[in-house]
C-alpha cells in the first residue's frame, strides 16, 4: 500500500509543479512584453518630445532677444546718451553703456557709427567680433534699417546679440548689445518641458565641441560633447541654419539617450570654416528613455515605473513548490517594493 501512496504523492507533487512552472512562464512572459511595450512607447514618442521641446527652446531665445531689444531701444532713446553720442564725448558714452547693459545683464555693450565701426564699447574692444557685426549689420540694412539679432560666440562664450538704430531723428548711430546665455536657459529648458539641455560650442570646423552649459552631469555631457552625438546630422542643421537634425539614440553610461541637434548659429556658406564666422554654438535636446517610462503612480506623481528582479519570481515559485501536499496556496501577490503604496500593481 506504501508504493501506490507514494506514486500518488510524486504524481501530485509534479503536477503542482508543472501549473506552478507554467504560472511562472506566463508571468515572466508577462513582465518582459510589458517592459517592452514601455520601451517602445517611450521611443515612440521622443520625436514628438523633442520637437516640443525645440519650440519651447526657440520661444525662450525669441523672448529673451525681445527683452535685450527692448533694453537697446531705451538706451538708444535716452536723451542724455543721445546728446553724448551727438558731441562726442565719448567718458560719458561708456559710462551710459556700462551702466545700462549692467541693468539688464548685458555684459556686451556698444556704440556703433552709421557705417557700423565700433566707436564705444564697454568693458572689451570689439575687433574681434567684426563677423558678427557684420552679418548683424547686412540684417539690419536689409530689413530696411530696423533691429537686428543672432545668437553669437563671443569670447567663449554663447550670446545673444542684438543691434537697434539710433535716431536724432535721422539714423545717428547703433547700439549693440549682448546677452550670455547660461545655466538658467538649461533650467527653464527642464522645468518647461521636461528635457535635458546642453549648449555647445567650437572655436573651428575641426575643433572640439565643448560643453558651455548643461543640466546633464559633467561626465555625460564632457561624453556628447566629445562626439556621442553622429556628426553628420551636424551637417544637416548647419545647412539648414534653423532646422534640427532628425532624432538619435546615443548610449551614454549604459543608458540610452533620445537626441536632437540644433544649429544656433548662422550657418556658414560653402566651404566656408566656423572661425571665419566667429565660432558656432549648438544646442542638444535629449531625454533617457529609462526617464521617458515614466507613469502617473498612486501618489499622485509621475516617475519609472518600480522594478525588481526576476529571482523575486523564481524565489516565491520554488517555496511554493516545496510546500507539503497538506497546505495550500490560494494567491500570492510579488511585487516591487518601492510601488507608491500596497495594491498598486
Amino acid at each position: 500500500m506504501n508504493a501506490p501512496r507514494a506514486f500518488s504523492q510524486r504524481l501530485s507533487t509534479r503536477i503542482v509543479a508543472l501549473f506552478l512552472g507554467l504560472l511562472l512562464v506566463v508571468q515572466v512572459a508577462s513582465f518582459s512584453a510589458i517592459g517592452a511595450s514601455l520601451g517602445r512607447h517611450a521611443r515612440s514618442g521622443l520625436p514628438d518630445k523633442l520637437d516640443v521641446g525645440g519650440r519651447e527652446l526657440q520661444s525662450l531665445l525669441d523672448q529673451q532677444a525681445q527683452k535685450l531689444t527692448e533694453g537697446a531701444r531705451l538706451l538708444a532713446a535716452d536723451y542724455g546718451f543721445r546728446s553724448a553720442v551727438q558731441s562726442g564725448d565719448a567718458e560719458t558714452i561708456v559710462s551710459v553703456l556700462e551702466n545700462h547693459g549692467a541693468r539688464i545683464g548685458a555684459t556686451e555693450t556698444a556704440l556703433l557709427g552709421t557705417d557700423f565701426a565700433v566707436r564705444a564699447a564697454s568693458g572689451r574692444e570689439l575687433s574681434d567680433f567684426s563677423a558678427q557685426i557684420a552679418r548683424l549689420a547686412a540684417r539690419a540694412t536689409a530689413s530696411g534699417g530696423s533691429s537686428a539679432s543672432e545668437i553669437a560666440l563671443l569670447d567663449g562664450r554663447a550670446h545673444q546679440v542684438v543691434l537697434v538704430p539710433m535716431k536724432a531723428p535721422v539714423l545717428v548711430g547703433w547700439v549693440l548689445m549682448g546677452f550670455p546665455l547660461d545655466a538658467r536657459l538649461a533650467a527653464d529648458m527642464k522645468s518647461l518641458a521636461a528635457l535635458d539641455f546642453t549648449l555647445l560650442a567650437r572655436a573651428g570646423n575641426d575643433a572640439p565641441w565643448r560643453t558651455i552649459v548643461t543640466s546633464l552631469s559633467n561626465e555625460t555631457a564632457a561624453s556628447l560633447a566629445q562626439g556621442g552625438w553622429d556628426a553628420r546630422h551636424d551637417a544637416s542643421a548647419h545647412a539648414g541654419a534653423a532646422e534640427p537634425a532628425g532624432l538619435q539614440s546615443v548610449m551614454q553610461g549604459g543608458a540610452e539617450y533620445g537626441l536632437q541637434a540644433r544649429w544656433l548659429t548662422p550657418a556658414p556658406h560653402g566651404d566656408a570654416a566656423d572661425a571665419e564666422h566667429g565660432g558656432a554654438v549648438a544646442a542638444l535636446l535629449s531625454l533617457s528613455v529609462d526617464e521617458a517610462v515614466r507613469v502617473p503612480q498612486a501618489d499622485g506623481s509621475i516617475k519609472p515605473e518600480p522594478r525588481m528582479d526576476l529571482s523575486a519570481v523564481t524565489d516565491t515559485f520554488m517555496s511554493m513548490a516545496r510546500l507539503p501536499l497538506s497546505a495550500n496556496v490560494l494567491f500570492t501577490t510579488v511585487m516591487a517594493s518601492h510601488m507608491p503604496f500596497v495594491g498598486r500593481g
